[in-house]
């Protein structure tokens, strides 16, 4: 009997009493880019893990995963929404102690762009032609009226764009009074956010097209053209032999 109350303490010490410590090494950082998770958690308890009492949920739905090499949680998430996301485990080690733990972190989309392609507008019928590239790297499919501004004129195109795609659109635009010239050609939201802008050459089909060719080489041209008008033709002189 003495010697059972000797070795009590003993026996109580060896006990376990500590729930699993649970380790997220994926995600690594609070802030994902795009809407694929791959998540990897590292449970760890000196009386082992209770396999089959592990639980993994995101934002309150339960996630399928694979236990490997006796300490990982493994296992894949997608099409997740922009915004904070909630990621918990819990489990009960060899010794019936429950613990768990939570991870929050933030999904972000790179933002929706549009690349004005076209930088020479020729006009035709008093309209011209221009190609826009749209970019959308987020899960839903991107549907707007955006507007186009040149000179004080707009046009108005719809798209639509699926998730994750990118779409190069035609679209024109009325410019019956604007002159040949350099302008800025803007895209709009309709909220009238300005998501793209880019100069522009105005060119009309009469003359030549000056505005075609490089600054440089454009002003090159002309100064040919100008001396060419300057230079007179040499008189030609005869000699005459008695």
């Amino acid at each position: 009997m003495l010697i059972l109350l000797f070795l009590l303490p003993t026996l109580h010490a060896q006990v376990d009493s500590y729930p699993p410590v649970f380790i997220f090494e994926e995600p690594s950082s609070e802030l994902l880019v795009g809407d694929e998770l791959q998540i990897k958690i590292r449970v760890v308890d000196e009386s082992g893990i209770d396999t089959g009492s592990i639980v993994l949920q995101l934002d309150n739905t339960v996630l399928s995963y694979r236990w490997e090499n006796g300490c990982f949680v493994l296992a894949h998430a997608e099409r997740l929404g922009e915004g904070w996301h909630f990621l918990k485990i819990s489990a009960k080690d060899s010794a019936g102690n429950l613990g768990s733990a939570t991870y929050r972190f933030r999904a972000f989309f790179p933002e929706r762009t549009v690349e004005i392609l076209s930088e020479n507008l020729i006009v035709h019928n008093n309209r011209v032609s221009l190609s826009l590239m749209i970019r959308n790297p987020k899960a839903e499919t991107w549907e707007e009226s955006l507007h186009l501004r040149l000179d004080g004129i707009e046009n108005s195109v719809s798209i639509s764009v699926p998730p994750r795609g990118i779409q190069v659109i035609s679209a024109s635009l009325p410019v019956k009074n604007v002159p040949p010239g350099i302008y800025t050609l803007s895209v709009l939201r309709q909220t009238g956010e300005n998501i793209s802008s880019r100069r522009v050459y105005l060119i009309r089909r009469e003359g030549f097209p000056f505005l075609l060719l490089p600054p440089v080489a454009g002003a090159i041209v002309i100064a040919t053209l100008i001396l060419a008008k300057k230079r007179k033709p040499e008189e030609i002189t005869t000699e005459s032999t008695t």
